[in-house]
């Protein structure tokens, strides 16, 4: 029958908690003494057509009734009354009788391709009398409730016994359940079976329904229940391992050739692992499902799952260790396809952390043994190419730093953007205006923020030659700080400390657009004959650009900042784009350090440029060699 064809699990539910509730159901019949009626104790009695045992002897009562025959005639009536209230309920109720539930063949549901896989065990943390039962769906099981409506669980003592629903009619594609058991502590049996649509209203009824599942009992008609390969036991500390017996998958032939080896190139705390698959693994998964790697911190065990089921014709796998220069032992197991979907669908998982099977021991026995220590390397060989490129870089920045100071003029592009400085401030002294300098809206750990300071130290020298007035408003406080000590020592170097005001380098907000309305107003009062604004930008470089057009000033910007690159564009004179806001340093400088460091990157980056298209050509031509060493770059 059914459970021939279906998948059982055995399990244990035990109480983690430490409470458990035992609810005792027990239908007791009580007999009254009406009357001094000579009636035993014990002596049945028919009414209704049901047998009513008294269970405990005679006791006094609510109603005596007087002797002779007006006290038999009043003794028949209230018999009569009490016989009428008793039968009301069954009448309304269709004379049923309790719930329980016939026999059942089931004969549709027997030609359909049966559930598989089946695996139970105890739920944990919690307070016991929980299993949880899990299966691959069966072959016909579309999802759609055509073919297959849905599955119940069964379950049985251990041992031959019937098995009793314990569940109701679940949807069709369900792979897992949780179930009650009556008692913990004690084993049960698990079988799934697959119910045809023509049978499924057998479980949908009402009357099967209790609170502990649907109680219908199942006559195996002398078919033997098929044991899961898989059991279960339940144990108080969920922090233990889940034992699982691996009966069919140490009957396959095993991988061999195992060995491990510290991975090499790393910062430690890895192991490589290498095997010959099994002899009937033909990557298929029909014979072998795949593999499990199990690790032990002693040699002699116990041995405990580390992954997940590896795939067939895998043969080789890095493991993480918690600790360097501390041997760890290995051994990797073929899985049959029948026991893989413990470690496939993670059946043993627990509030999100793996509780792993422990390897059965007479599977541990056919398994060769690898062992490994991890530890850390001090160079990583596979990134020589990435060692070879940065010295090369090195010594074409020492070799440009070296000729510039040696008074060697190297040539730099011109930048439109940085010629017209010059100009900018002449035509603010000129017209008696002052200059706005805005550096961004990031704080002084931001590359372009740096950057930015660099050009005010320059701009604020020339301003300071000429006496022309230099507002920078700042939107961060230790932004203010820095740049209000960079202006300062500008004017110190030109000799005009009399025309240095430090009220010019002034904090107004960091908030973003309070920021941009206040900058906005002050250019409207003070009309600056230029703005600057260089740094990192972000909404608001449109409404400051538009608002210098408005005022009518010369507008050089520089950013890094992609996105606002075409609203400075459009909005400002002259706009320094990406790196050229890095280079205005060297340019307006002319520094050695800062031209050579700048002619290096030059340099640097026509190499890069033509190491791509000999790069192209070689991918082009089959040179493999050489796209090779660049991989790791």
């Amino acid at each position: 029958m059914i459970a021939a064809d279906a998948q059982v699990g055995r399990v244990q539910a035990r109480n983690h908690a430490g409470l458990v509730l035992v609810r005792r159901c027990a239908r007791r019949g009580r007999t009254r003494d009406v009357g001094q009626q000579p009636y035993p104790a014990h002596r049945p009695a028919v009414f209704a057509g049901r047998i009513l045992h008294a269970t405990r002897p005679a006791e006094p009562h609510w109603y005596s009734a007087p002797p002779g025959p007006v006290g038999a005639a009043a003794g028949t009536a209230v018999a009569a009354v009490l016989a009428l209230l008793l039968l009301v309920p069954v009448l309304l109720t269709g004379c049923k009788g309790p719930a329980i539930a016939p026999s059942v063949a089931l004969t549709e549901s027997l030609r359909l391709p049966q559930p598989t896989g089946v695996t139970a065990q105890d739920v944990p943390d919690d307070a016991g009398g929980k299993v949880a039962v899990a299966w691959h769906k069966s072959a016909a099981d579309d999802d759609s409730g055509e073919r297959v409506a849905g599955y119940v669980v069964w379950r049985s003592p251990p041992g031959p016994g019937q098995y009793k629903a314990a569940s109701g009619l679940l949807p069709p594609g369900a792979e897992q359940a949780v179930v009650s058991v009556p008692e913990n502590d004690v084993s049960y049996e698990f079988a799934v079976s697959a119910i045809a649509p023509a049978e499924a209203k057998i479980f949908q009824q009402a009357e099967y329904l209790e609170e502990g599942g649907a109680p219908a009992p199942l006559l195996v008609a002398g078919a033997e229940a098929v044991l899961a390969h898989a059991e279960a036991e339940a144990r108080d500390n969920p922090s233990r391992r889940l034992a699982v017996k691996l009966r069919r998958s140490a009957e396959l032939p095993q991988p061999t050739g195992l060995a491990a080896e510290d991975a090499p190139n790393d910062q430690g705390k890895q192991i490589k692992l290498t095997w010959q698959k099994s002899a009937g693994d033909d990557g298929t998964g029909e014979a072998v499902a795949g593999y499990v790697l199990w690790r032990a911190e002693q040699r002699e065990g116990p041995y405990e799952a580390h992954t997940l089921m590896l795939g067939p014709g895998v043969q080789e796998i890095t493991d993480k260790v918690p600790e360097n220069k501390r041997p760890y032992h290995y051994k990797v197991s073929a899985l049959a396809p029948s026991e893989d979907q413990v470690f496939v669908t993670g059946a043993y998982l627990s509030n999100e952390k793996i509780l792993p099977p422990e390897l059965p021991a007479e599977l541990a026995a056919k398994l060769p043994t690898a062992s490994a220590a991890a530890s850390g390397q001090w160079f990583n060989t596979d990134r020589i190419n990435v060692l070879t490129v940065s010295l090369l870089f090195s010594v074409i920045v020492l070799v440009c730093l070296t000729l510039v100071r040696r008074g060697r003029e190297l040539y730099v592009r011109p930048i439109a953007g940085l010629e017209a400085v010059d100009d900018a401030i002449g035509r603010a002294t000129e017209m008696g205006r002052p200059i706005l300098y805005v550096s961004g809206l990031t704080g002084v750990s931001d590359i372009s923020t740096i950057a930015s300071m660099i050009i005010l130290g320059r701009i604020a020298r020339r301003t300071a030659e000429y006496e022309t007035p230099l507002l920078v408003p700042c939107n961060d406080a230790l932004v203010m700080a820095a740049e209000r000590e960079i202006v300062r020592e500008a004017y110190l170097d030109a000799g005009k400390m009399e025309a240095y005001n430090p009220d010019n380098v002034f904090y107004v907000t960091d908030s973003q657009f309070g920021y941009v309305a206040a900058v906005s107003g002050l250019m409207m009062r003070e009309r600056p004959a230029t703005n600057f604004y260089m740094g990192y930008f972000y909404a608001e470089s449109l409404i400051l650009a538009e608002t210098g057009a408005a005022a009518g000033s010369i507008q050089i910007a520089g950013t890094d900042a992609d996105t606002q690159l075409p609203f400075f564009i459009t909005a400002c004179d002259y706009t320094l784009m990406g790196e050229e806001l890095y280079a205005a340093s060297a340019y307006l400088s002319r520094e050695p350090v800062l031209l050579g460091t700048l002619k290096g990157q030059d340099i640097g980056k026509l190499a890069i440029g033509l190491v791509i298209v000999i790069g192209v050509l070689a991918a082009t031509f089959g040179w493999t060699a050489f796209v090779t060493w660049f991989s790791a770059l």
